[in-house]
């Protein structure tokens, strides 16, 4: 298929910089963006990344309380091996 596209000057020039400076023509650059573009998978939500973290916490059963006592345990005994000390938080 053959395309033929009107660019700005100023988004010509810079296409054409960034492909010579990967050593490409600016067609092949050009193509490699649409080819990627089209083959790209939307972004994920934050909540369609989270869900399994959300099931595992909820098949746990464990407390919100219990969470934030675990992650400080393990947070204070990371600040032990890096630092040879307790951190001065409380």
């Amino acid at each position: 298929m053959s395309l033929t596209l009107d660019l700005p000057t100023d988004v010509e020039a810079a296409l054409e910089e960034v492909a010579t400076g990967r050593g490409m023509s600016s067609e092949e650059f050009a193509r490699n963006l649409i080819v990627q573009g089209v083959f790209r998978k939307p972004p994920r939500s934050w909540a369609e990344i989270a869900a399994p973290i959300a099931e595992d916490f909820k098949a746990s059963e464990m407390t919100e309380e219990e969470l934030d006592a675990l992650v400080e345990e393990v947070r204070e005994d990371i600040y032990f091996e890096q630092h040879g000390q307790r951190s001065k938080q409380p």
